[in-house]
């Protein structure tokens, strides 16, 4: 895509009159001064105006529908009416947005007052949990309460927890509730999962709650618990008591400390209290997705965030007191609301992209012995058939063009079959941040939505509020770690489509740090761009200077009637020598430029190469309401040969 800008009152006083007194002495002698009366002086003004919202307080509206703001007045003792405005807005993502409204009267008197726009998922677009795997725990235990001071219901209702584009949302809400004769102020969700295991790693993917007073929790608890109305106690199987059956939890996190994770382990040695524990700050829990893992053996517990460390847990004495961890335990997720939650909370979720639960000893490339990837709407199916990363296999849903490992009078030069878990840092750099990339694009791009599953490399865009974005995705680049001249480029991939998406593998020349864009070269293998049927076309372009002016040539093909590039994989190939270079498609050739010129030297340099999913910007334009969103560019392979 082209790079364009990368180098990335006075106050009305009463005028004063003022009165002399003159006083004569008596016998003609001497006089006294003439002495001013007193200036009155006006009261000051201290008081603020007064804000009134036009409309309720608390809003409402389902993901897609426009919010139209009613605003709010404002009127001053003084003064009179006066503006009341806000900047703040309501995004189209799921969530809590507070709009603060402002007032300011001519004494400089300020005052401010909130409404709470709560946006939640369209009804239509939403599944209930598998019930095959997890079970709601609603009951009070002790028959009129949570433990540990906590306000909320938990029920079984979709209101409070569901499945939307691609993740499980645990949605904790002001609201009076009445269950088992019981009548609270708030509601949420806590499932059990229906599967218990004894070693292992958990890796639970999720974006936490924020506020003072919520407090979202990935823990498990011992098979053998005999809690009320905990799944595998109404199954026969609670022959103990806590903490004897043991408690691992896995991330906790209180809105009172934003941002700060804790794990910890509950047993009999610490009479239950939280005194073996361990933390670290995630400066972004709260707004992003972080991976909690747990790795389990009979030897240690061993706590992460994203694979940094923050907690083992390992007595030098195992035993029934220290160690009731050689029996199976169980997963739940919940979000408690704590006694001191803020006045003004009204809604908020946690929200969760995957569950796995691996194998004790399981490399890299095995498949989770259990998961949920909130793909399904509940049917209780773990592989998935669309285009998503997240479930048991992707690729083996789709067909589509391939092309051979090897070609005659050709040498593999470098490729990247995309077979291990992450992504490999030696050939590929994350570039991250807003600012619209030269293209007014309108996403943030970060690592944390790049993955590697199954052979195939995952580019997520989400709608999701980061760094000033509506929107986040990834870009990927091998700028000084990989770069070629000439040779044949395959590329396998399959893209994602809706309107505001543009997904593209490209090019830049390898000089570009020293000399810029477009003095250093593009070459764009393949783009697209979504929305309005055009994802059965793609484009290809170069970009250079042409005695300093900004050049292009490009070309396009489309696919037959019916065919769309986000339906099955295509291979995007270059055949690049000193004299052209030749874009195909499944082979198909569709676009040559000449690049013997000498205008056209930029060609004859070393290139990187660049992935990455746009959202919205100059070409595609932005999302609209009939884009869903997670949406993925899958990358099968890349290969590089040249010629012997």
């Amino acid at each position: 895509m082209p790079l364009k800008s990368l180098l990335r009152f006075a106050k009305k006083v009463p005028i004063a009159l003022f009165a002399t007194l003159a006083i004569t002495a008596c016998g003609g002698g001497g006089g006294t001064a003439l002495v001013p009366a007193p200036n009155p002086v006006d009261p000051a003004d201290t008081v603020a105006p007064v804000i009134s919202l036009i409309g309720e307080a608390t809003v409402t509206l389902q993901q897609g529908t426009p919010y139209n703001d009613p605003g709010a007045t404002a009127t001053d003792k003084v003064d009179g009416a006066v503006s009341a405005t806000t900047t703040d807005t309501v995004g189209t993502a799921i969530g809590t947005y507070t709009l603060s409204y402002s007032a300011t009267d001519s004494a400089g008197n300020s005052s401010s007052l909130q409404r709470t726009v709560n946006v939640i998922a369209n009804p239509s677009s939403i599944s209930a949990i598998d019930s095959s795997k997890w079970f709601h725990q609603t009951l009070l235990p002790n028959g009129s309460s949570w433990y540990n001071g906590e306000l909320q219901h938990y029920t079984d209702r979709t209101e409070n927890s569901y499945v939307s584009n691609g993740t499980l949302k645990i949605v904790a809400k002001k609201e009076s509730y009445r269950d088992q004769n019981v009548t609270k102020n708030y509601t949420s969700a806590r499932l059990n999962s229906k599967y218990a295991f004894q070693y292992g790693t958990v890796e639970v993917r999720a974006k936490l709650p924020s506020g003072v007073g919520t407090w979202p929790a990935i823990w498990t608890l011992g098979k053998n618990i005999n809690e009320p109305g905990a799944y595998w106690q109404t199954q026969g199987f609670g022959t103990t008591s806590w903490p004897a059956s043991g408690e691992i939890d896995i991330m906790e996190h209180w809105g009172r400390d934003e941002n700060f994770v804790q794990s910890a382990m509950h047993t009999p040695s610490s009479s239950g209290n939280t005194q073996n524990k361990g933390g670290q700050t995630v400066a972004t829990a709260t707004s992003q997705f972080h991976v909690y893992k747990l790795e389990w053996t009979a030897q240690k517990m061993v706590f992460s965030v994203d694979d940094v460390i923050h907690y083992t847990y390992a007595p030098a004495v195992k035993n029934a007191s220290t160690w009731p961890f050689d029996a199976e335990q169980y997963l739940l997720l919940n979000f408690a609301i704590e006694a001191q939650i803020d006045s003004n909370f009204s809604q908020a979720e946690m929200e969760i992209d995957y569950v796995r639960i691996y194998e004790e000893g399981a490399s890299d490339s095995d498949d989770p012995i259990w998961s949920d990837e909130f793909e399904n709407g509940g049917s209780g199916d773990t592989t998935n058939t669309g285009n998503s990363p997240d479930g048991d296999k992707v690729t083996p849903s789709y067909t589509g063009y391939s092309t051979p490992e090897t070609y005659s009078g050709y040498s593999l030069a470098w490729s990247d079959e995309f077979s291990g878990n992450t992504l490999n840092q030696s050939d590929w750099n994350f570039e991250t941040g807003a600012g619209g990339w030269g293209n007014n694009e309108l996403q943030y791009h970060k690592p944390d939505n790049t993955s590697v599953r199954d052979g195939v490399l995952i580019i997520e865009a989400r709608e999701e509020n980061v760094g000033g974005a509506n929107y986040t995705s990834s870009r990927i680049t091998t700028q000084n770690k990989q770069s070629f001249r000439y040779g044949r480029i395959d590329i396998r991939a399959l893209l994602p489509e809706g309107q505001g998406l543009w997904p593209a593998l490209w090019m830049l020349g390898q000089n570009f740090s020293s000399v810029g864009w477009p003095a250093a070269g593009e070459i764009d293998i393949m783009e697209m761009v979504g929305g309005d049927g055009r994802e059965d076309t793609v484009h290809a372009h170069t970009w250079w200077s042409n005695n300093g002016q900004t050049a292009d040539y490009g070309g396009s093909y489309k696919l037959a009637a019916g065919e769309t590039l986000a339906s099955a994989f295509h291979v995007f190939s270059l055949k690049w020598t000193a004299q052209s270079i030749i874009w195909y498609i499944d082979d198909i050739q569709f676009h040559i430029i000449d690049i013997t010129p000498a205008g056209l030297a930029a060609f004859q340099e070393e290139f990187f190469f660049i992935f990455n999913v746009a959202v919205g910007g100059n070409w595609p334009g932005p999302p609209n309401a009939s884009t869903v969103f997670p949406q993925r560019m899958l990358v099968d392979y890349i290969r590089v040969f040249q010629q012997n």
